[in-house]
């Protein structure tokens, strides 16, 4: 082959090569999620797991010769969307019933960590009444004490 027909070649590939850069470019191949990929690398990422801290609670408990005190701290685990607002305007409601549920309890049942499964799941039971029963729609995965200290 002469090096006039293997430039002329080159070139062509070139072009071609270009044009279908700037086609592909400019129309696009689509959402990069909707490729088959192989090995599973279409598939889109888990979307993390939200939680959302609530202001700390210091709670009154009922003692036998002093008054106990329960600081609590918590978080609530929801996939509903704009749950940051339904939070603050429910607050109030959360607030109380957090503290009328654990200011019923004695100091045995919060002490020790083989309670915390119960009482994390009664907690999310009592706030996921309480926020239904006033037209919150909001779901509840889960209810963590972050940091529960009684004294």
């Amino acid at each position: 082959m002469s090096t006039g027909i293997k430039r002329l070649l080159q070139l062509s590939v070139l072009v071609v090569w270009s044009g279908a850069m700037v086609i592909f470019g400019v129309i696009g191949i689509g959402n990069p999620e909707d490729l088959d990929l192989p090995f599973g690398l279409s598939e889109k990422a888990a979307e993390p797991d939200k939680f959302y801290p609530m202001d700390k609670l210091v709670i009154s408990l009922p003692g036998e010769r002093y008054p106990r005190y329960l600081l609590l701290e918590m978080a609530l685990q929801s996939p509903s969307e704009g749950i940051e607002s339904i939070l603050l305007q429910s607050d109030p409601l959360l607030r109380n019933t957090m503290i009328k549920l654990m200011g019923s309890k004695s100091v045995e049942q919060l002490n020790g960590t083989h309670n915390m499964e119960q009482l994390q799941q009664e907690a999310k039971q009592a706030l996921q009444a309480v926020l239904t029963e006033h037209g919150f729609g909001v779901q509840l995965d889960a209810v963590l004490f972050t940091r529960l200290v009684v004294q």
